[in-house]
């Protein structure tokens, strides 16, 4: 197995390049330390004041979500279904209510998103 850093991007992601010689297969991995992010996301979850001066401003701050998460979002979901563009909204928002991410909000609120139906 071959490894070697290609650095980081722009946003601060690091990318591995992997080449597996027994298979002939390679893969690129993508990894960022996002502690810093989440412990924000998590103190200001815990801040009522905050999400409510937002709210109250017409300005929510609703998640912090890494760039890892958003590219793997993009490899599960494909690049039309990415739930980052704003057509995707109420997925993104199914997303962020989940279990599996709730983490990523900086509050402990709900925000629900009503899907278009082309009938």
């Amino acid at each position: 197995m071959f490894k070697r850093n290609l650095g980081k991007n722009s946003l601060g992601v690091d990318r591995i390049f992997h080449y597996d010689d027994i298979t002939d297969k390679c893969h690129i991995e993508y990894k960022q330390d996002v502690t810093p992010l989440l412990e924000r996301s998590k103190k200001l979850a815990n801040d009522e004041s905050y999400s409510k001066k937002g709210i109250k401003d017409d300005w929510w701050h609703f998640a912090n979500i890494p760039a890892v998460i958003q590219l793997k979002w993009i490899q599960e979901y494909g690049e039309k279904n990415d739930p980052m563009k704003p057509e995707n909204e109420p997925l993104l928002f199914r997303l962020l209510n989940s279990p599996e991410y709730r983490y990523l909000k900086a509050t402990n609120k709900i925000h629900l998103v009503k899907e278009a139906h082309t009938d």
